[in-house]
């Protein structure tokens, strides 16, 4: 029998605007990013489709779009339904859509407020976040404690893998800490092209104005199990949701407990289901063998004829 689990990803904004899957006439990619761009006022589709700047504060609201759009797509075409999804970062409201738990309209307003919140939280504060590759997690815990006494914070954004660990905090806090990595051999430190600053523990005092806006939402169960990537825990009631939604601001990805999480489950086919390939490539670092892009669209389709074929 075939165990598949879906995986969306958070943040992918490089090369954004080439996303192949806009230059070909299909539907459903235009439907969605049409029903963003009513919600939002701005023509998402116009702008992709013929490479004009995007604004920077829309880039959430696309990589959620591209992600529902190609999971509709895939229904069409692949009849039995995933045994897990997770979402890594931002991925986690792809993941609440897909499993129809929360509607694609609400997931679009919740994200609105969300954005406002962590926009209006950090005002007047310069942050950052770096990913770093090649150092065990618990020496930068504690070479971000270690800066974090003085009055700037940095902690610990995303567990990806044993060796791969993304921080996030107040600029000057965060440069330090790369300073301290830079030094060293064989590590290697990438700043990531962010509009906003996520999981953070920055975030921890305002992330309760979110909560108080998330009480006038209901979330419909699903016969899809989703994981909660800050927690590695199946989400069974509206309050477990909610909950997720609101500590995400604040709390690290533990990508790399999700996956072994998923594979305890004897769930061996991940499907990264967005655009680039960041999770894929991750997916090797945690050494998992069966796992499959969705983009370029050429993936998209050979994925879909894989695991059609799987018995």
């Amino acid at each position: 029998m075939k165990k598949i689990s879906i995986l969306f990803p958070g943040q992918n904004l490089q090369n954004l605007q080439k996303n192949l899957y806009l230059n070909i006439k299909r539907n459903i990619f235009n439907k969605t990013l049409e029903e963003a761009s009513q919600f939002l006022n701005y023509n998402l589709l116009k702008n992709l489709k013929y490479n004009l700047p995007l604004k920077t504060k829309y880039l959430p609201y696309v990589i959620i779009s591209i992600s529902v759009a190609l999971y509709r797509e895939w229904t069409k075409n692949i009849s039995f339904i995933p045994h897990i999804m997770a979402g890594h970062s931002l991925g986690h409201y792809s993941a609440l859509i897909c499993s129809n738990i929360l509607s694609f309209k609400n997931a679009l307003i919740i994200l609105k407020k969300r954005n406002q919140i962590i926009k209006n939280s950090l005002k007047n504060i310069s942050t950052l976040m770096y990913i770093i590759i090649g150092e065990k997690l618990s020496v930068i815990k504690k070479i971000c404690q270690k800066v974090s006494q003085d009055y700037q914070k940095v902690s610990i954004a995303c567990i990806n893998s044993k060796t791969q660990i993304v921080i996030s905090g107040q600029k000057i806090a965060v440069l330090k800490v790369i300073k301290f990595f830079k030094k060293k051999n064989k590590i290697y430190v990438i700043p990531l092209p962010i509009f906003l600053c996520l999981h953070c523990s920055l975030l921890k005092k305002d992330s309760k104005k979110f909560f108080t806006f998330l009480k006038h939402f209901f979330f419909q169960t699903s016969k899809i199990n989703v994981l909660c990537s800050t927690k590695t825990k199946i989400l069974t009631s509206s309050k477990e949701i909610k909950k997720s939604l609101y500590q995400q601001l604040y709390k690290p990805v533990l990508w790399k407990n999700t996956l072994k999480f998923i594979k305890k489950k004897n769930i061996n086919i991940f499907i990264e289901m967005g655009f680039g390939n960041t999770l894929t490539k991750i997916n090797f670092y945690n050494k998992i063998q069966h796992t499959y892009s969705t983009d370029p669209l050429k993936n998209f389709f050979k994925t879909m004829k894989i695991i059609k074929n799987i018995k």
